[in-house]
């Protein structure tokens, strides 16, 4: 039997793909766990999302408590997230979250800090579930499990 782990990240999810077009060569902020610093940006883009640092970290921090002690297999995996979001006093739908932040940017910013502690790298996730909830405690219940060639989903 491969890989199959579930772990849960607590905080507000938070979104990954917003870009804003940044001068090349001009110093960004940079945040590497507690530090900050500058870097001179090579990429013409900058991140904008708000807290997404943070959030990076707690998923990096619940993925290792769970992560397998042998070295990272290079296979695919199929991936469940279900995003859990503080309720408003009056949704429109009482457990269905539609409202931004978009579920593959959400998506984006769960499995981009889980490549080197689960995986090589995401294009290995082959399968990918993603849904928003509403819930009392915000964050996200995520199972990776490792696929073999005879699994299929449907």
């Amino acid at each position: 039997m491969g890989l199959d782990v579930t772990f849960f990240v607590e905080g507000l999810p938070r979104a990954k793909g917003n870009h804003r077009p940044c001068p090349l060569g001009k110093a960004v902020p940079v945040v590497r766990g507690t530090r900050k610093y500058y870097a001179l940006n090579d990429l013409g883009v900058r991140e904008t999302t708000k807290g997404l640092g943070p959030w990076t970290r707690a998923v990096e921090a619940a993925a290792i408590m769970v992560r397998p002690k042998h070295p990272i297999p290079d296979c695919p995996f199929e991936v469940e997230v279900i995003f859990y979001f503080p309720s408003p006093k009056k949704p429109k739908h009482p457990t269905h979250h539609i409202v931004k932040p978009d579920p593959d940017k959400v998506a984006r910013a769960m499995l981009d800090p889980l490549t080197g502690i689960i995986w090589k790298d995401d294009c290995q996730v082959a399968d990918l579930i993603v849904r928003k909830r509403y819930g009392d405690t915000p964050g996200a219940r995520v199972r990776v499990v490792q696929v073999t060639d005879q699994q299929e989903l449907f």
